[in-house]
Formats: C-alpha cells, sequence, structure tokens
C-alpha cells in the first residue's frame, strides 16, 4: 500500500551536476505542457489568385475578433525577400529552376491577445473559409536567446 503512494508521487529523478540524484518535483500539468508546442500565432496564407478586396475582408474580419491583438500583412515581394535574406543558399538554388514567378503567397501572422487563444483562432479562421484563404497553419514559439 505504501509503495503504491510513493508511485502516485508527482517527483522525477534528476542527475544533479556532481554526479548525485536529487528529487525533482513536477505535476502532470507541468509535464504535459512542456510535451506540447507552444503556439504563439496563427498564420494565414492566400492563394495565388486572391485578390486584394478577400485579403482585405480577411483582414476587416480578424480585426473584429476580440482574440486577436495584431494583424500583420506580409506580401509576396516582402517575403521573397525575407526568404533569400534568411536562406541564400536554397534562393540560389532555385533561381536555377525558373519559375517565372514568385511562389510565395501574400499573409497574414495573427498575433493573439493571449497565447491560450491561438489553436482557438486557427480553428476559427479555417472554419470560416473566406474566399482566397489557401492554408492556416499555427506558428510554434521561438526560443528566447
Amino acid at each position: 500500500m505504501r509503495l503504491r503512494f510513493l508511485l502516485a508521487l508527482p517527483v522525477a529523478l534528476v542527475p544533479a551536476a556532481c554526479g548525485e540524484t536529487r528529487a525533482h518535483s513536477t505535476t502532470v500539468a507541468q509535464r504535459s505542457a512542456m510535451a506540447q508546442p507552444r503556439f504563439c500565432s496563427v498564420h494565414v496564407y492566400f492563394a495565388g489568385r486572391a485578390t486584394h478586396t478577400e485579403e482585405q475582408v480577411v483582414r476587416a474580419n480578424l480585426g473584429r475578433d476580440a482574440r486577436v491583438k495584431r494583424v500583420v500583412f506580409t506580401s509576396k515581394a516582402q517575403a521573397l525577400a525575407e526568404f533569400k535574406k534568411s536562406h541564400p543558399q536554397i534562393y540560389k538554388a532555385l533561381q536555377g529552376i525558373k519559375l517565372g514567378r514568385n511562389p510565395l503567397p501574400d499573409s497574414f501572422a495573427v498575433l493573439p491577445v493571449s497565447l491560450a487563444d491561438t489553436r482557438q483562432i486557427g480553428t476559427s479562421i479555417k472554419r470560416a473559409r473566406w474566399r482566397g484563404v489557401a492554408n492556416v497553419i499555427p506558428a510554434r514559439c521561438k526560443p528566447k536567446n
């Protein structure tokens, strides 16, 4: 009976710097939170054929959502410039393919008031099926350096 009680305790053994072992307490909720990725924003990507009017309708709808703190637009030209800067070798390799046009879409980065709302915002956008929207993807939080 006593053994069963000990197994239920939320304690993990963690090796210390000197090779000894010390107790480190974590709850089930903390372990669950550590295992799940955190999402900090939702990216809304538009189809290549999306019109400026369709993009503005999406922006207006997002602006009315109380869970949305800010909506940041990235044009396809700006996305290409950022890609070229962050991935110069891949960009150079793609130049040989000669696509004839910029394959990257216009997009919105939707920043939530609360990180807890990020998934729900993404789900709401997907369910709305706004014209011109090609893809909706939650973006993981970047680690702080």
